[in-house]
C-alpha cells in the first residue's frame, strides 16, 4: 500500500489534490476524483499517469443528476 501514498505524494508535488480514503486493513484505498479534484489534471490525465506507472487501478464513474 505504500506505493499508492507515494503516488499519491507525487501528484499532490505537481498540484494535484483529492480526498481519499482507506480501509485498512483489507479494504480498498480510494481516490475520489470528484468535486474534490483540483489541480493540472483531469481524470483521464490521473488514469494515463497511473498506466504510465503501472499502477493497478478500477475506474467507477457515478453519474450525477444531469447524466442519468
Amino acid at each position: 500500500m505504500d506505493y499508492l501514498f507515494d503516488t499519491k505524494a507525487r501528484l499532490r508535488d505537481e498540484g494535484v489534490w483529492f480526498d481519499s480514503g482507506t480501509s485498512i486493513p483489507n479494504g480498498p484505498h480510494e481516490w475520489h476524483t470528484d468535486w474534490s479534484l483540483e489541480g493540472p489534471m483531469d481524470v483521464a490525465d490521473i488514469c494515463a499517469y497511473l498506466d504510465v506507472r503501472k499502477v493497478p487501478y478500477t475506474l467507477v464513474k457515478i453519474l450525477n443528476r444531469e447524466e442519468e
